[in-house]
């Protein structure tokens, strides 16, 4: 079930993939699908965590995708997923990059999932872009960054197709966006395309195997890269990297 109402609302039951999209604006009054729950990301500042909403079970989210819809593109709806990835860089940019209160620019989150670094982003003073091929995935977001005193819009968009709009952001962020190998090209292309002429990408991988080749490509494509952070979770099994990514 999806209730919207505003300017420009519009409620997508079914995805898309298309180079057209919809861009929405914040909404007066919005029901979340998939039985929505609260929850927090704890970090080690002393500030009062945001409080989000996520689906209550990741599960149902993947249920709503039928055989004949995977087999078009090998789609899955992984966008109710906290990943490991996307907790390291919402810790490292409010703890290390110390983003503070009326940080100001304009910031574009690539499959936003859920909406917790928008939410972030937002709530900090910067207006916040949550961009992902799920229409309820960009609910969720656009929630998110208002329950928590944040401005934005989100955009439902195929990062294959990029949207054309003549924006152009200071921050563009992305965690486990890249699940096979087959997004290096469109990732890489769509920063490119969004990226503002003095703006900066930081983009979190658990380092999968062609992590290294992302980097590479992007090297060859011209642009700055360096790794900012990295950390070894899940008892040692699991490495995330933060690549930071400045146009050349």
């Amino acid at each position: 079930m999806c209730i919207v109402t505003g300017v420009d609302a519009c409620c997508v039951p079914s995805i898309e993939k298309a180079s057209a999209y919809k861009e929405y604006t914040i909404l007066q009054y919005m029901i979340l699908p998939f039985d929505p729950t609260e929850f927090t990301l704890e970090t080690s500042r002393p500030s009062a965590p945001l409080k989000l909403m996520r689906p209550k079970d990741p599960d149902s989210v993947l249920e709503t995708i039928t055989d004949e819809e995977y087999e078009k593109d090998k789609f899955l709806p992984y966008w109710a997923e906290i990943w490991p990835s996307s907790q390291s860089l919402y810790k490292y940019l409010l703890e290390e990059m110390n983003i503070g209160v009326d940080t100001g620019g304009h910031a574009l989150e690539m499959g936003c999932g859920i909406g917790s670094i928008s939410a972030l982003l937002a709530s900090k003073g910067m207006y916040c872009t949550a961009a992902d091929i799920s229409p309820q995935a960009c609910m969720y977001a656009l929630y998110n960054m208002k329950n928590n005193g944040g401005i934005g819009s989100a955009l439902c968009c195929d990062f294959r197709y990029p949207p054309l709009i003549n924006n152009k952001f200071d921050l563009i962020i992305a965690s486990d966006v890249l699940y096979e190998r087959r997004w290096i090209e469109p990732v890489l292309t769509f920063i490119q395309n969004m990226i503002a002429m003095n703006g900066q990408a930081l983009i979190a991988d658990p380092c999968r195997s062609h992590w290294e080749e992302f980097k590479i490509t992007a090297e060859h494509r011209g642009m700055d890269v360096g790794v900012v952070k990295s950390e070894i979770i899940n008892d040692g099994k699991t490495k995330i990297e933060i690549l930071r990514i400045i146009r050349g």
